[in-house]
């Protein structure tokens, strides 16, 4: 998750009028004289008739014109953040892309950094590999930022959590070539299943791939706080407050006594789709800039993050669960 393909036909004595043509002219009324075996008869051509049914054909040809028109406007990649005619989450998209395989995860225990992305592209579900559309700025921000010590490509997300404490998951597993076919419930069913990875992971950095995902994510916690009542009054978070690039103003404090960091922190960038002009590729580079350098702190214990919100850490039993 494309081009419109113009088609031209020599045009004859049937084709509809132009829309800056008086149709009616062409058909004027004319006699023709033809003959026949007997006799020499006078035809005379009825203008209404055959004017009204142009009409209708030019009509039925304009409205043809315009589905085809829609529905491909709505195959384009999934990375974008565009509004689509392609209504949300309905069964006719899941049995759109049912036969696309799931993508897995690439994660280990105490990475740096996991990205989370919305859900795998259509591309990327057909290759087997994150971030699979050439258009895509993923790849070229983690080397551009100094992430990577050379430029990789979707075949390398394999290697990234070995050679450079890097992982790769998403909110939603089911793939799509749109963000917006995805439903809401789909998004918020993800979170729990999030927050696991999270704590069975325990990375320095949770690193949500678009803003809209660390929407999600912070309305979540936020109602799941307001359900623990005071067990969850440590968190201060307001759900209606849109989330921000960069660090977050929460974290999740590991159980003691277990591989990985101590805690995690979650940040965000901006999707990293090239057809989200809101963010140029340089402003995307910045921020995983930006992320690196959280990273080197967090290793050099320069960050404080005393005055963090917290988020509550799953149960081992919230964890068996989501497995």
């Amino acid at each position: 998750m494309k081009t419109n393909k113009d088609e031209d036909e020599n045009e004859d004595f049937t084709r509809p009028p132009s829309p800056h043509e008086n149709m009616f002219a062409r058909f004027a009324f004319t006699v023709s004289r033809e003959k026949s075996r007997s006799t020499s008869k006078v035809k005379f051509s009825i203008p209404s008739r055959i004017s009204h049914k142009r009409k209708r054909n030019a009509d039925k040809a304009s409205d043809e014109e315009e589905r085809n028109a829609k529905t491909k406007r709505v195959a384009i990649d999934k990375d974008l953040e565009l509004p689509s005619t392609i209504s949300r989450s309905s069964s006719s998209n899941v049995e759109l892309y049912e036969h696309l395989p799931l993508l897995h995860d690439n994660l280990n225990v105490g990475l740096d950094i996991i990205f989370c992305g919305i859900n795998p592209g259509q591309r990327s579900a057909e290759i087997g590999h994150h971030y699979g559309n050439p258009n895509n700025h993923f790849w070229g921000c983690l080397y551009e930022s100094g992430l990577t010590t050379r430029k990789l490509d979707p075949r390398d997300d394999v290697i990234l959590p070995q050679d450079f404490s890097i992982g790769l998951t998403n909110l939603v597993a089911r793939p799509t070539a749109q963000q917006n076919e995805l439903s809401k419930d789909e998004q918020v069913a993800g979170v729990p299943i999030l927050l696991g990875k999270v704590a069975r992971y325990k990375p320095r950095v949770l690193c949500f791939v678009g803003l809209g995902i660390a929407d999600v994510f912070r309305s979540s916690i936020v109602a799941d706080n307001q359900a623990r009542g005071a067990a969850g009054a440590n968190l201060k978070l307001k759900s209606k407050k849109s989330s921000t690039i960069g660090l977050q103003p929460y974290k999740m404090i590991h159980r003691s006594n277990s591989q990985g960091s101590s805690e995690t922190l979650f940040f965000a960038v901006s999707s990293t789709s090239g057809r989200v002009v809101r963010y140029q590729k340089a402003d995307k580079v910045k921020q995983f800039q930006d992320l690196r350098q959280l990273v080197r702190d967090i290793k050099d214990g320069i960050f404080d993050t005393s005055t963090m919100s917290q988020i509550a850490s799953p149960s081992i039993q919230d964890l068996e669960s989501h497995r």
